[in-house]
């Protein structure tokens, strides 16, 4: 009786155990959400576009969640982009929000 009293209690310690997160890990898990945090909210992925990038390559489930311009503007080569902006077929601004974008959809699926 007392060697099933002790199973218990250890089988009872083992899981409580099992619950407990360590200190590294809750660090990382409030790192990720600070960093989370900065994201425009209209370029928050969804925990189901989360769950479908799962299957793929981050790279190329990116590109089905793009928008057109931002993939054509992403795609660009620097002199085509050093171009489109000299000629003002593109502005600065689109340029690096186009960036930004592609960079923040990145962030969150790697």
């Amino acid at each position: 009786m007392k060697l099933l009293s002790l199973l218990l209690l250890f089988s009872t310690f083992i899981s409580a155990l099992a619950r407990v997160r360590p200190a590294w890990q809750v660090a990382a898990d409030e790192k990720v959400k600070f960093d989370n945090s900065k994201i425009r909210e209209e370029w928050r992925l969804s925990s189901d576009d989360i769950a479908k990038a799962q299957d793929r390559p981050p790279v190329e489930y990116i590109e089905t969640i793009l928008d057109r311009d931002t993939r054509f503007i992403t795609s660009l080569d620097t002199p085509e982009l050093e171009n489109s902006i000299r000629n003002r077929s593109l502005s600065a601004v689109a340029v690096v929000t186009a960036f930004c974008k592609r960079a923040a959809f990145a962030h969150q699926l790697v």
